[in-house]
């Protein structure tokens, strides 16, 4: 059973290690600050689980579809990042934040599990929320209208949070 000081710990480390990748390269100008405080953040979130080989399994997929799922936003011309190495590709910092709240999946969100209505509500609200604080303090420019900004992003959210939750099932249905 997870404790309460964990899920406390994972959701405020994941909060805490978002910001850190959006002032890193809004404020400080360094894209590298935010994912060296999220890969803090998962290192010490792997101390506490059991099961660290099937986490870190569930984490490298969640960061390979965080590469692919921006990349095309990238690559499209929908979005256009900050901090990037090609305005073709998903910069680390946000590759670190699809990692770091896939870290949040099997613990501090675990109340979600087997809810996909709720993850597909929250993804498709929160995932284009997300996108549109850091449009405004301008980590990453949306390319489009608003009306567009939020079909595009609320399909992908909603897609995405509820098949990381399956994935999160599938890979490791016992993550205690």
């Amino acid at each position: 059973m997870i404790s309460f000081i964990q899920k406390l710990y994972n959701g405020l480390g994941f909060y805490l290690s978002w910001w850190a990748c959006v002032m890193g390269v809004v404020k400080y100008n360094q894209p590298y600050f935010g994912p060296f405080v999220m890969l803090l953040f998962i290192f010490f979130h792997l101390l506490m689980i059991k099961n660290k080989k099937k986490e870190i399994l569930f984490l490298s997929i969640a960061g390979i579809i965080g590469f692919f799922v921006d990349s095309i936003k990238a690559f499209s011309g929908f979005i256009t990042y900050n901090g990037v190495f090609s305005d073709n590709l998903a910069p680390l910092w946000i590759i670190a934040m699809w990692i770091g709240f896939a870290a949040t999946i099997n613990h501090s969100g675990s109340w979600i599990k087997k809810r996909y209505l709720i993850a597909i509500l929250l993804g498709a609200i929160f995932g284009p929320l997300n996108y549109f604080v850091g449009d405004n303090m301008d980590a990453l420019s949306i390319n489009m209208n608003f009306s567009q900004n939020i079909l595009v992003l609320s399909f992908v959210w909603g897609v995405s949070v509820p098949f990381l939750y399956y994935l999160a099932e599938k890979i490791n249905p016992i993550n205690k």
